[in-house]
């Protein structure tokens, strides 16, 4: 595995932003960040996505931290149209890209080779509401990769 993963952003700016340039107030990067973050944390539509960052204790960071420039995210009419011109397999394409040359370790040559993962997350108690620190625990273990142990 190497030492330093590269962001999925990096990945992401290769697709083509497919809106006109007049008008535009976010990177379409920064917005596809938002939308990937979000919606692991349980967001499911635009509108969820837009309340999402909205709720944070401190939006603006954040929204920084994802490459926003201006102090405010997109709402969801912003998010509404920037989803509907996705490419999926572009965008699908990226992420598996990103998975291959950082996680290379989850990718097998061998096509007959089935590779478990399990999936865990939880939202600790209380972090749904508004103005609550949002606090999420996800996890993932690959069966594959765990070392074989002598148990006897």
């Amino acid at each position: 595995m190497p030492t330093t993963v590269r962001p999925l952003s990096e990945y992401l700016a290769a697709l083509v932003d497919p809106r006109k340039t007049k008008g535009l107030r976010h990177t379409f990067v920064a917005i596809l960040c938002l939308c990937v973050v979000a919606m692991r944390c349980g967001a499911k539509t635009p509108k969820a996505i837009a309340n999402w960052w909205k709720n944070r204790p401190e939006p603006k960071p954040f929204l920084e931290r994802l490459g926003f420039t201006r102090l405010y995210g997109p709402g969801k009419s912003t998010l509404y149209g920037v989803l509907a011109l996705v490419t999926v397999e572009a965008f699908i394409t990226q992420v598996n890209r990103w998975l291959a040359e950082n996680f290379p370790e989850l990718f097998t040559t061998d096509p007959n080779a089935l590779d478990g993962v399990s999936v865990d997350g939880k939202t600790l108690r209380g972090s749904r509401k508004p103005g609550a620190v949002n606090t999420h625990l996800l996890s993932a273990f690959s069966h594959r990769l765990v070392p074989s142990h002598n148990w006897a």
